[in-house]
């Protein structure tokens, strides 16, 4: 096997690094490690609910790509992805995180109770804002 041909951020790595985290706590459990107490059944079985359809999206995407052709067209994403209005997403998302850490009194790192309410409303919109804007910038 040529392990040079291996692409170690293909999406079947993430489902075999997930089954190996499978059978290392299903081990743990078994000899009671740290004094753990095993897992419901139900846990497991959502677990790998989702490795199927994450399998199932990640063939669905595959089958896609290879037997359609796509074409983009450079102007409209030119001007929807301009530094300028994604510039302005990433200062909008960096704008509503200060005013979520003074809405909370303080951050959320240095204060437990900081911590259990920090996820707020303000904070989730900051984050859909500056995550994939920063990205594309």
């Amino acid at each position: 096997m040529n392990y040079k041909k291996i692409d170690i951020f293909s999406p079947l790595i993430f489902v075999v690094l997930v089954l190996i985290y499978m059978i290392f706590s299903e081990i743990a459990f078994k000899f009671q490690l740290k004094e753990l107490t095993g897992i419901n059944i139900n846990t497991i079985y959502i677990i790998f609910l989702g490795i199927l359809f994450y399998l199932i999206g990640f063939l669905i995407c595959r089958y896609v790509l290879k037997n359609r052709e796509f074409t983009l067209k450079k102007d409209l994403i030119d001007g929807i992805f301009s530094e300028k209005i994604v510039l302005s997403c990433v200062f909008i998302g960096i704008f509503l995180q200060i005013l979520n850490l003074l809405y909370l009194g303080g951050i959320p790192l240095f204060s437990g109770y900081l911590k259990a309410h920090a996820a707020t409303r303000i904070w989730l919109f900051s984050y859909l804002i500056f995550l994939p804007s920063i990205n594309i910038l």
